[in-house]
Formats: C-alpha cells, structure tokens, sequence
C-alpha cells in the first residue's frame, strides 16, 4: 500500500486509547513535534506533506507547509540522536525517513519510522 502523497496528513500516535488520540504538532523551527489533541489552535499545526523520495523506495521526507503552501519545516533529530535519546525536531534541512506499513487492516496505517541516518523506531501512526 503506497502512502497518499497528494495530500496533507495528521499523524496519528498510536496505540491511543480512545476517540480522537493526539497527533504530531508542529512548534516552530528547531522545537520539539510534540502529541496534542485535534482541536481548535492545534490543528493548523498537524498537517503535514510526506513526499517519496524519488528513486528510493520507502524513503520519504516529513515536512509541514504554511496554508500558503510554503515550506515550514522538516522532520529530524535534534543531534542526530534516536529517540528515546533525542526527540524528533522540526528543522530547516530536510531529512530522508524509512517508512513501512502496517498489515493490520487500518488503512494508510504506518509503522518504523526512522531516519536514514541513524537506525531506531520512533512511531506508529494512522493517516
């Protein structure tokens, strides 16, 4: 199953018990993306654009853009260090992330999300 790229996603941290959950919210250049709820003041900063990178399969950038369609900012490492150790941060360089998918059918459901650069899982989420 390929990743809609066509859109803007929530990135939904699971497993979340219950309605809604909490999604991955973007803070401002060189802040931490942290879970909130989807609610009003939050949810302009929860859309986010994972785009292929071509001729890498399963390799994907995670960026948030403005309404405008600007870039705001990329995932990546706050010293390049994997979580637990380092949080994922939003950055002006963009990074390469490895992607996989879920069997488990809940559509779009994603698994093992890591940096190309240093190994680890750091989330599962729902599209």
């Amino acid at each position: 199953m390929s990743i809609p790229l066509d859109a803007l996603h929530t990135l939904r941290a699971s497993p979340v018990v219950g309605v809604g959950g909490v999604y991955a919210t973007w803070n401002g250049i060189g802040d931490i993306v942290t879970v909130a709820a989807e609610v009003p003041g939050t949810v302009e900063h929860q859309l986010w654009k994972i785009q292929e990178v071509k001729g890498k399969e399963g390799i994907y950038t995670i960026v948030r853009l403005t309404k405008e369609g600007a870039f705001d900012g990329s995932w990546s490492l706050k010293d390049n260090h994997a979580v637990p150790h380092g949080p994922i941060i939003a950055s002006k360089e963009t990074v390469e992330w490895h992607i996989d998918h879920i069997k488990n059918g809940v559509p779009h459901a994603i698994t093992h999300v890591s940096s190309s650069n240093v190994c680890g899982t750091y989330l599962t989420a729902i599209l």
